[in-house]
């Protein structure tokens, strides 16, 4: 588990973390995050739980999320994402729990998961 939320951290998520294989919880919530969300943390196959939400994380949700076949929750609110949300998102079948609101996201979330 790396909890970092409420630690005042600022500035972009490094594109390191896809090097934690044994990663199972990302939470940094309520800090000032930016830029994109790096791409390789969707290769963390034991990953569960990714919980973003309240920061400036912007740009597209990647594409390869579908990766992540143990993500159970992705909460990803009051960010800055925009583009269409991935299709990859239906290959997710652990997935309980996703929050994407307050974003500039757009797509037809329930026909891509059932």
């Amino acid at each position: 588990m790396l909890n970092l939320g409420g630690n005042n951290l600022a500035g972009e998520i490094p594109s390191e973390i896809g090097n934690l294989l044994s990663l199972e919880i990302f939470a940094a919530q309520n800090m000032s995050l930016v830029g994109p969300m790096p791409a390789s943390i969707f290769n963390l196959s034991s990953l569960k739980e990714i919980s973003l939400y309240n920061n400036s994380v912007s740009g597209s949700i990647p594409s390869n999320i579908g990766a992540c076949s143990n993500l159970q929750k992705l909460s990803l609110s009051f960010n800055r994402f925009n583009g269409f949300i991935p299709r990859s998102i239906g290959n997710l079948t652990k997935l309980e729990e996703i929050y994407l609101g307050d974003n500039d996201v757009e797509g037809k979330l329930l026909h891509l998961i059932i």
